[in-house]
């Protein structure tokens, strides 16, 4: 089982993994895109001094 099926299994029941498995890789996804946006947003800040 992929690790985002596990923590599918510890979020649901069985019937509905798979739509935990794909909003745990959408949460995941989320988490780095807010990295990167938050890392251009830090750049941004340096070059307007």
């Amino acid at each position: 089982m992929s690790p985002y099926g596990r923590l599918a299994s510890l979020i649901v029941s069985a019937q509905q993994r798979q739509a935990a498995e794909h909003y745990a890789r959408a949460l995941r996804q989320a988490a780095l895109w807010g990295k990167k946006i938050s890392r251009l947003r830090d750049r941004q800040r340096r070059l307007s001094y």
